[in-house]
């Protein structure tokens, strides 16, 4: 959402025949606190649809190289403990990404990547956790063939959806700008 701030403020700079960057001045550390401070954060559609989208194209090309790489199958027996594992991974690196990530954005040196150590150790520790979980005598067909099918499909829909909302949120915004 930020992100999409700052190219609305660029390009309306730009049509004033001025820069961006003649806008922040020097201290961007403070305008970029300053957006993060005013900006009300991203909406819980826009959450929710960013999530799905994540998890959704993630189980496509997760479930598409087991699929060529790994089983040379479209299914394959497997613990059903792998949906829990996908869908954890997609949820850790949602958070680190949504929340940790921004925490750190204007750091420098090693705390501007600190998030991505802490990502990689939860990731470890939650693929500790599976593995002692996985029981091998506790095994079903997973059908990859079907889970490539939907997830792709899913990606097109939310991928759609999240794009009409960001459409929304900037006409509400260009409203609120005319008034």
């Amino acid at each position: 959402m930020i992100q999409r701030d700052l190219i609305g403020m660029a390009y309306e700079q730009n049509l004033r025949g001025s820069s961006l960057n003649k806008s922040i001045g020097m201290d961007i550390k403070k305008f970029t606190h300053e957006i993060i401070y005013n900006s009300g954060g991203p909406s819980k559609i826009e959450i929710v649809l960013n999530f799905l989208l994540k998890l959704s194209g993630y189980f496509f090309w997760w479930f598409t190289l087991l699929a060529i790489g790994a089983y040379g199958s479209l299914s394959w027996e497997a613990n059903p403990i792998i949906y829990v594992f996908f869908v954890g991974v997609v949820l850790l690196s949602f958070i680190t990404e949504g929340i940790l990530a921004p925490l750190f954005i204007t750091e420098r040196g090693i705390k501007k990547n600190l998030h991505v150590l802490i990502s990689f150790f939860l990731f470890i520790i939650f693929t500790f956790i599976i593995f002692k979980l996985n029981n091998k005598d506790f095994t079903y067909e997973i059908k990859g063939w079907l889970i490539i099918s939907v997830s792709s499909l899913l990606y097109i829909i939310i991928k759609y959806l999240n794009s009409k909302n960001i459409s929304n949120l900037a006409k509400d915004k260009k409203i609120l700008l005319m008034i």
